[in-house]
């Protein structure tokens, strides 16, 4: 029993992680335009309305996405506890789970990739 909890608690790590920085990055973006935290892409560091612009929308992503991703993911954990019996065969099931987890995660990236290029020109000005 202990193994299923300890699986629950490490599957919510990514979305809990999502929750957190989203959070974070929905009220403030780093002060500085910087190459070691935030959301930091080309496109993002063009200019400061860009950087603010990339860490409000990705950061309103990433929060509303953790929070749909608790309760799917509680709920296909807890319908692979029930069939899988076995604790290997459930270590596999939350591997994947994992794995679907982090894959979600890079699609709020890639929507802000997308909403940056909508919004500003290559120089970073507003369009």
């Amino acid at each position: 029993m202990g193994g299923y909890i300890w699986s629950f608690a490490v599957s919510l790590i990514v979305p809990l992680t999502m929750i957190g920085f989203g959070a974070y990055f929905m009220k403030r973006a780093p002060k500085e335009i910087n190459a070691f935290f935030g959301y930091r892409t080309r496109r993002s560091m063009k200019s400061r309305e860009t950087w603010e612009f990339a860490h409000k929308y990705c950061g309103r992503l990433w929060f509303y996405f953790g929070l749909c991703m608790i309760p799917a993911d509680l709920a296909a954990l807890s319908i692979a506890a029930a069939l899988i019996p076995d604790a290997d065969g459930f270590a596999v099931a939350m591997s994947v789970a994992v794995f679907i987890e982090i894959a979600v995660m890079f699609i709020p990236l890639a929507k802000t990739e997308r909403a940056l290029d909508r919004t500003f020109d290559r120089h970073g000005r507003r369009k």
